[in-house]
């Protein structure tokens, strides 16, 4: 995805895009948790 698509999402619905944002980092940290 690009940066506009990105805050084309953010301006129509911020909170869908923030839950989805939390659920993507949150994942990352559990990956990254995972490898050490």
């Amino acid at each position: 995805m690009t940066s506009g698509l990105l805050l084309d999402a953010a301006c129509q619905d911020p909170d869908t895009f923030l839950g989805r944002f939390r659920f993507f980092f949150f994942s990352v940290c559990l990956l990254l948790l995972r490898n050490f």
